[in-house]
């Protein structure tokens, strides 16, 4: 299934922060496991780090940590209006979210396979559209 905004949904927190100003951290790969390249630790900066910021959000539950947005996630795949209805409280969440929705500019879309989640958005020193992927 997939949602595409009909309108932005948008952050206005303040003040903003630049996605490439995201300092440094262990990658992590499509299924949350850590990532070898070379025989070392592979390592995100800036841009990368902050998508993988927010996906880390999304593939957290918040009953393990009081950021997490897993619950938050639409896992229909049947129903085209309640996973409307899903994805924007989820966009809403995400946009006012302390931790991320001062970089976050606008979520446009999310989809949904019923295995795979693709989200689409916006951020603040990113250009254009930035697609995070991860495993259900």
């Amino acid at each position: 299934m997939q949602w595409i905004s009909k309108k932005p949904i948008l952050s206005d927190i303040q003040p903003r922060v630049d996605a490439n100003t995201y300092g440094k951290d262990l990658k992590v790969g499509f299924d949350n496991d850590t990532v070898f390249e070379n025989g070392d630790l592979a390592i995100v900066s800036g841009a990368e780090n902050f998508l993988q910021t927010v996906k880390t959000h999304l593939m957290v539950s918040n009953l393990e940590y009081d950021w997490g947005l897993k619950e938050y996630l639409p896992t229909t795949t049947d129903d085209q209006e309640e996973f409307d209805f899903n994805c924007e409280e989820l966009a809403n969440y995400l946009v006012s979210d302390p931790k991320i929705g001062n970089t976050i500019n606008s979520l446009t879309r999310l989809s949904f396979d019923g295995e795979v989640y693709e989200v689409e958005l916006t951020a603040d020193g990113s250009d254009g559209l930035a697609t995070i992927k991860f495993h259900f």
